[in-house]
């Protein structure tokens, strides 16, 4: 993954100049559906099927159900991901999907993988 990458690249060269740590953050553009066929579905079809396009908001998008992309997110803060900022769109919909998110990563809990 392309964001583990360059976590690790700016970590290294923070500590070869001995400056402090920082926080990482990165977008998410957010698809939440029942299932992740759904949801890939609905992605494959606003992207007219360009594999560009595609592949790259399936690499980085928070793309899937609630549960898997609770697992997206958990995984971007197992690689050091301090925040993650949710590109949502048709808003309302996106935004009821991410209330099911939030509801499932309360039950996981902070520090679990």
């Amino acid at each position: 993954m392309r964001v583990k990458r360059n976590i690790v690249d700016m970590r290294e060269r923070l500590a070869k100049k001995g400056r402090p740590e920082i926080e990482f953050a990165v977008p998410g553009l957010t698809f939440i559906r029942d299932t992740d066929a759904e949801a890939e579905k609905y992605v494959e079809r606003i992207t007219g099927g360009s594999h560009d396009v595609l592949d790259q908001t399936l690499d980085t998008g928070l793309v899937g159900s609630p549960e898997t992309v609770a697992q997206k997110i958990k995984h971007l803060e197992s690689i050091g991901v301090n925040h993650v900022l949710l590109q949502l769109s048709p808003t309302l919909r996106e935004l009821r999907g991410v209330m099911r998110v939030l509801s499932l990563l309360a039950q996981i809990g902070p520090g679990h993988p």
